[in-house]
């Protein structure tokens, strides 16, 4: 297996906040969704003991969820006969998956495998692409392509010249450093959760993964160095083994202007760059893949699933954005000016409604004003 059981908690040095995957609407959220009432009850509850101490009664992740205990307890969110306890999501070693899943599509499926590097497109009168040059296997042609290459966006940008629309309108985090860290299981504890840190110019996180576990840095160049954020890393999780895989890279969020041109579509990094606060990884490339096959194109109809394609895409990028935004807004980072800079920005509209109150005059909670609207996880 290559996968842990996975809830998300939130970290800082201010304080923690367990942020479970359970939504907070009624009839939202599946397996023990403690629907909104809880939370009501706890707002109510805060404003009568703030009239008298000034201090709430208790945090609202333990008042409102059954999470937390289970995640303090290191408990995994599934009784021992398979069952889903509470919701949860699965930690994935996406190198494994990977291999995984191309080795099941060639022994299975027959499909064959080519390692190469594309140098030249051929295309036709129409704008398709008809032929692919790679650097040493030759000419491979194709009714359909996928540009899965990453920032390079090798075909969408290299060949076809789809521009990339950056969308972080002010400094932020650009830049990231990832390790992963071998472990022994016998004797550590696995960890049922994911873990996000504040630090004074970015945030770092840590997530369990079979025989160890992978970490990561997000910083602003501006602010820190590579060999500063490998650093913090080592005073967060211990001091780094020489058999450490460390990983730099740089980012700016944003996406293609179209992920679907002509007969080549876009996926994963490709299509879109999120700030990975909000993230899924894997998951959103699982997610494109699935709007890809159930709009899957014949060969003379592409233009209205490509259209849809690339609503999907926008509209994933707009969520992700919100829910970055959210978090950043409300997380309990430092008086540092990285946290002020992120705090001072201009929040979206589905977040600033979020935020704008639990309660309309009728005591019910508005439905364009409810967390899940920026909230893609649930």
């Amino acid at each position: 297996m290559c996968v842990r059981l996975s809830i998300f908690l939130y970290a800082a040095q201010r304080g923690k906040a367990r942020h479970p995957r359970t939504a907070l609407v009624d009839g939202v959220g599946g397996v023990g969704n403690p629907g909104w009432r809880p939370v009501k009850s706890w707002l109510r509850k805060c404003r009568q003991n703030r009239r008298g101490s000034g201090e709430t009664i208790e945090a609202f992740d333990y008042a409102c969820f059954r999470e937390p205990p289970l995640l303090d307890a290191g408990k995994s969110p599934r009784w021992m006969d398979g069952r889903a306890a509470v919701p949860y999501g699965w930690h994935i070693d996406t190198a494994m998956f990977t291999r995984c899943l191309r080795d099941l599509a060639m022994r299975r499926f027959g499909v064959r495998a080519v390692r190469d590097t594309p140098v030249h497109a051929e295309r036709d009168a129409d704008g398709m692409l008809t032929l692919l040059h790679t650097a040493e296997y030759g000419p491979v042609p194709g009714d359909l392509f996928l540009d899965c290459t990453g920032d390079e966006r090798l075909l969408m940008t290299g060949m076809l010249g789809e521009p990339f629309v950056d969308t972080d309108e002010s400094p932020g985090c650009d830049s990231a450093v990832t390790v992963t860290v071998p472990m022994d299981e016998e004797t550590h504890a696995i960890e049922p959760f994911t873990t996000v840190t504040a630090l004074p110019d970015g945030w770092a996180w840590k997530m369990p993964l079979l025989g160890g576990f992978g970490a990561g840095r997000v910083y602003a160049r501006e602010l820190t160095g590579p060999d500063e954020a490998l650093k913090a890393l080592g005073d967060l999780h211990g001091p780094l083994p020489r058999n450490a895989t460390v990983r730099h890279s740089g980012y700016r969020t944003g996406h293609l202007r179209r992920s679907w041109a002509g007969n080549c579509v876009a996926v994963g990094r490709a299509a879109q760059v999120l700030e990975p606060l909000a993230d899924d990884g894997l998951g959103e490339v699982l997610r494109q893949v699935g709007h890809l096959v159930r709009d899957f194109p014949a060969l003379r109809d592409r233009e209205a699933p490509a259209a849809r394609y690339d609503r999907a895409v926008r509209r994933r990028h707009e969520a992700a954005r919100d829910l970055a935004a959210l978090r950043y807004a409300v997380a309990p980072g430092l008086d540092t000016p990285f946290w002020a800079d992120r705090r001072a920005r201009p929040l979206p509209d589905a977040v600033r409604e979020s935020l704008a109150g639990p309660a309309s005059p009728r005591g019910r909670t508005p439905r364009r004003s409810r967390p899940t609207r920026c909230w893609p996880h649930c």
